[in-house]
């Protein structure tokens, strides 16, 4: 039983606004075979089942090397080594950094409070409303599950449904937040609308101030001359991290002020850090130690993730100094045979800038290999694109980094097991004693 034939008007005078016409015509065409053929091949499988086995590479080193450009001045940003080589070395501005860490770790300009073990989002968000404070900068990336909007709402009590719950004070007028176009917005508090920062006229005094995680870098907005920001730290930030988001507050050390959440999974690798450095001082109670230890300790963790982190970027850069080599002569060949496309040059020339993308999974377990191994790996495959000596150079330079970085991998490697092996032997020598006093 088929049922009934559908009618339905020609495609020209459909009304797609008309939902009774649009339903009869799904009804149609729903389990047509050529219609959901073209509907999966146009737009389902590209949009959700791309495969590729290759992909074109480019990285900042393009730009800041001398591939594309004889001139460089530099990149903007916070200061940092891993530069490419034939950008130069990075000039610090003297005094600078120092100027950081000391507004950063001053008890004067920055203060905290470590969350109890109960903290959740909500309890973090009712704190905020609790204090004298003017901004929430959410480096830590601890308030989840909500929008920038939904926050808003929340620290203005605007959220119903909800039950009561501590919010802003009454002269607070508006909360201001970045939406996923980081347009700067505020959520105004009694009319309920949201409107352009620009077009809104509530002063800096009378407005809250939310920086949700993505928008802790490079974000400006002006604040009052004496405000006070919440700055909630994470498990993974370094200092970048830290400075980025506290340097919001553009008068920082000049009357305006940061306060410190540290909920306790982050206080215990603080404590962790300062413990493993020696200072056993700091297995002290929080109310027992002093300010000064406490943003030293902050610091001194932060500075210890930005090793770990930097580590890891810095064998990256080392595969980029390395393959910049060979991009460099493949690219100036490429511009001098592009009229030549069916030569084999050309084709080689081309291979370097594409990358396999492999999805096989191997039945055995792989056997790690060195930094050393994997950088002549990459010599040996493009290895008639290292032309000059200033390309052998290069090449050496880096086979010795990556050796530097392999020895050091292995003597941190044998010191852990070195101490593990030591743990185990006392393990065994405190169970035999124990066996001989039964």
């Amino acid at each position: 039983d088929k049922g009934p034939k559908r009618r339905v008007l020609p495609l020209h005078l459909l009304e797609r606004t008309n939902e009774g016409q649009m339903a009869s015509l799904f009804q149609m065409l729903r389990t047509t075979p050529s219609v959901v053929e073209w509907y999966l091949d146009t737009l389902i499988f590209p949009a959700h089942l791309r495969f590729q086995d290759q992909k074109l590479t480019a990285s900042g080193q393009d730009l800041g090397g001398g591939m594309l450009f004889a001139q460089r001045i530099g990149f903007s940003g916070t200061p940092s080594d891993l530069m490419p080589l034939e950008l130069g070395v990075c000039e610090y501005e003297p005094g600078s950094e120092g100027e950081l860490v000391h507004t950063l770790t001053s008890p004067a300009v920055v203060s905290y409070e470590v969350m109890g073990e109960d903290w959740c989002v909500t309890h973090l968000l009712d704190r905020v409303c609790a204090l004298d404070v003017n901004v929430l900068i959410e480096t830590g990336a601890l308030v989840t599950g909500l929008t920038n909007y939904q926050v808003a709402e929340y620290l203005l009590g605007l959220d119903e449904g909800a039950d009561p719950h501590p919010q802003l004070p009454d002269h607070i007028e508006g909360v201001v937040f970045l939406d996923e176009t980081s347009t700067k917005l505020v959520l105004v508090r009694k009319s309920r609308q949201v409107v352009k920062l620009v077009d809104c006229g509530i002063p800096p005094a009378k407005r809250f101030v939310f920086y949700d995680q993505i928008h802790t870098t490079g974000m400006d907005i002006q604040h009052k001359l004496d405000a006070t920001a919440v700055l909630t730290l994470g498990k993974d930030m370094t200092f970048r991290d830290f400075a980025q988001g506290a340097y919001r507050m553009r008068g920082i050390g000049k009357g305006q002020r940061v306060h410190l959440f540290v909920i306790p999974e982050v206080h215990e690798l603080i404590v962790k850090v300062a413990v493993d450095a020696g200072l056993p001082r700091r297995r002290e109670t929080v109310a027992s130690l002093a300010p000064i230890h406490m943003l030293s300790d902050v610091a001194a963790w932060l500075v210890v993730n930005s090793i770990n982190s930097e580590q890891i970027q810095y064998n990256m850069l080392q595969v980029q100094n390395l393959t910049n080599v060979w991009r460099k002569n493949a690219w100036r060949c490429v511009r001098e045979d592009y009229s030549m496309l069916q030569s084999d040059r050309l084709g080689a020339c081309i291979e370097v800038f594409k990358d396999p993308v492999d999805f096989k999974v191997s039945a055995e377990v792989l056997k790690p290999k060195s930094f050393e191994e994997l950088v002549d790996k990459y010599v040996g495959k493009f290895v008639s694109f290292v032309t000059s000596d200033g390309d052998r150079a290069i090449v050496d330079a880096v086979r010795r980094n990556a050796r530097a970085l392999d020895a050091d991998k292995a003597s941190r490697g044998t010191g852990f097991h070195g101490e593990q092996e030591q743990e185990q032997e006392q393990e065994q020598e405190q169970e035999q004693e124990q066996e001989q006093e039964e």
